[in-house]
């Protein structure tokens, strides 16, 4: 706990931005102290913007000085940073002295840390110089990591003020963290979803944002600081690989876009690949390698997020949600920029990504929240809609059966019932009796072509149609199928035959070919008005093709294939006498079982064209 008394309020000042820095290069790593400060001014460059000297294997010398004035003869505090530094050293002196200079070490790397207060960043108090002059500091810094130095100077209670506030800040941050990233990882565990996972590898960003703000060592002491400086190296790579799955799973890209998919998977593994270049040393080279890799990558996620959109195969809000990634990814690329001075370091770009984070991860995990809630709702519809179907078909099962076990019923009280009719015929009769006679007879032939039909839909239904091939000569079969014309009082059939053979020979079911040809007929003297119903019979090489006319109303467009649906009439344009829609159905399933077919080749306001074509006996 920090206890300060009240003092004087002064400006904080960050070294590189309100105290300028001079700085010099030592690529052998092997100048001293004193061969530094005994250096002209001209071999030092002076810069006004905070150090940061990218992914360097060279040390780094920086000279800067603290007048006095800003003491007011009061100790100072300055913050060092960031934690990951290996080797940080300072020096410093009265400005103007040629004694000898006070050493702090603080690198994460060093045997020694001097830091005065247990706080997350090192602090090195500076008491209040011991001339007007103020203090002159020298920096020697060395590292495998990042090459940058965030040191700023303060009084104890800015720094006390700064310091609690952002400790506020920290714990609402990793606290929220926390939240999102438990209930995403009980969400990937429960509904076991890749997009969630993705989530969850993700959420590895905040690890690697409390080692760079010290908080491993803070927490758990020096012991902990080999673990800090490996978790920053190792989930600074493994970052980008989660981002960029993270992309691939929101978009769904091994489906939408298969090849950049694979791109990205290639990335993925480079970059888990370029987890050696930790314990090999080359670990500031292959961070180089990422943020080249990235900048080339990040231009073609934008565009194919832009290009998937204007498909539509994604939504606005994936979309969005999806564009959240490559921000994470173009954020961390401006600060690999930055660190190496391509463009100006500032602490708003340094920090983008990690603020961006806490908004992405709980962006994401609503709406993947709310997909998943979609999913499922899908999901419970389809399962509604698969039970429905299969109470409908079993509904349906159960009907066709009362329907083939009613139409077996009926046969025997119709074979008597047509028995007795011939037998009446028999015996003289009036004129009002033979009308009588006929119109039992009509109605007893078309209950017969129903209880066949129904009988006939049945066995189809239950896969058993079994087709009795014998060689069956066509034109017996309809003949005994132009019944349904015969009953009729206002039709007549006109049977013409093209082709060389009086009757073609067909291997054939002779009982079920009836039916369907007596559907053909009966369909025919339904729609048309009194008349001529014409089959005529062409005979090719292997095959005969039947063409049965009506001169009915026709059919409204687009009612060609419903007609053969089961239970489906079709719409015409004038009253029809009603039907179970049974027939044409049947007639074509019994066709298709011969190795045949059956199509309704014209329909118009002067007819319909049925084609019946059946391969013959050679």
């Amino acid at each position: 706990m920090l206890l300060v008394a009240p003092q004087a309020q002064a400006a904080t000042r960050q070294v590189g931005i309100d105290i300028p820095v001079q700085w010099y290069a030592d690529d052998s790593g092997r100048m001293t102290l004193d061969r530094f400060a005994a250096l002209p001014a001209d071999q030092l460059a002076t810069t006004r913007q905070i150090p940061s000297f990218g992914y360097s294997r060279k040390t780094w010398w920086l000279r800067s000085e603290l007048p006095g004035t800003w003491f007011a003869g009061e100790p100072r505090w300055l913050q060092l940073g960031p934690t990951f530094v290996d080797h940080l050293t300072i020096y410093y002196r009265p400005l103007g002295s040629d004694g000898p200079w006070t050493q702090r070490i603080f690198g994460d790397r060093d045997g020694a840390r001097g830091s005065d207060l247990h706080y997350r960043e090192r602090v090195l108090i500076l008491p209040p110089p011991p001339t007007a002059a103020g203090y002159e500091l020298v920096f020697r810094l060395q590292s495998t990591s990042t090459l940058i130095l965030l040191a700023s100077l303060s009084s104890p209670q800015e720094f006390v003020q700064r310091a609690t506030a952002d400790t506020a800040f920290w714990s609402f941050y990793f606290g929220l963290a926390a939240v999102a990233s438990g209930v995403a990882l009980w969400l990937a565990l429960a509904l076991r979803r890749r997009l969630l996972w993705g989530i969850c590898l993700f959420s590895l960003n905040y690890p690697l944002v409390a080692a760079l703000h010290g908080f491993p060592e803070w927490f758990f002491g020096h012991a902990a600081l080999p673990f800090q400086d490996f978790m920053i190296s190792s989930l600074s790579l493994f970052s980008y690989a989660t981002a960029l799955w993270l992309h691939s799973e929101i978009f769904d890209l091994k489906k939408n876009m298969p090849r950049l998919h694979q791109l990205l998977i290639a990335a993925v593994i480079l970059n888990l690949v370029l987890q050696v270049s930790i314990p090999l040393g080359f670990y500031g080279f292959a961070m180089q390698i990422e943020g080249v890799v990235f900048i080339i990558i990040t231009p073609v996620l934008l565009f194919t997020s832009w290009w998937l959109w204007r498909k539509k195969a994604i939504d606005r809000t994936t979309l969005l949600l999806g564009l959240l990634p490559p921000f994470y990814v173009v954020a961390a690329v401006l600060v690999q920029l930055s660190i190496h001075g391509i463009i100006p370091f500032h602490m708003a770009i340094y920090s983008l990504w990690q603020y961006a984070l806490i908004v992405h991860i709980i962006t994401v995990l609503i709406i993947a929240i709310l997909r998943v809630r979609a999913e499922n709702r899908q999901l419970e519809q389809k399962q509604r809609l698969a039970r429905e179907l299969q109470i409908e078909r079993e509904a349906s099962f159960h009907q066709r059966q009362f329907m083939g076990m009613v139409a077996h019923e009926f046969r025997t009280p119709l074979a008597v019932i047509q028995a007795a009719l011939e037998n009446l015929r028999l015996s003289a009769a009036s004129t009002s009796q033979e009308a009588r006679f006929d119109r039992i007879g009509r109605a007893a032939t078309r209950l017969v072509q129903l209880t066949d039909n129904c009988l006939a839909d049945a066995r189809l239904a239950s896969h058993d149609l079994h087709v009795d091939r014998q060689q069956t000569a066509l034109l017996s079969v309809i003949n005994m199928a132009a019944s349904v014309v015969a009953i009729s009082h206002d039709h007549y059939l006109n049977i013409r035959h093209h082709g060389a053979v009086e009757s073609p020979q067909l291997q054939a079911d002779a009982g079920l070919l009836c039916i369907a040809i007596a559907n053909l007929l009966d369909n025919a003297v339904k729609y048309s008005p009194p008349g001529e119903i014409a089959i005529d019979i062409h005979s090719d090489a292997g095959q005969t093709e039947l063409r049965i006319r009506d001169h009915g109303p026709g059919l409204p467009a687009g009612q060609a294939e419903l007609i053969f649906e089961r239970y489906r009439r079709g719409e015409h344009t004038s009253p029809v006498p009603g039907g179970t829609g049974l027939g044409l159905y049947v007639a074509r399933q019994i066709v298709q079982a011969h190795d045949g077919k059956l199509w309704l080749a014209e329909h118009g306001p002067d007819g319909c064209t049925f084609i019946l074509t059946l391969p013959t006996v050679a």
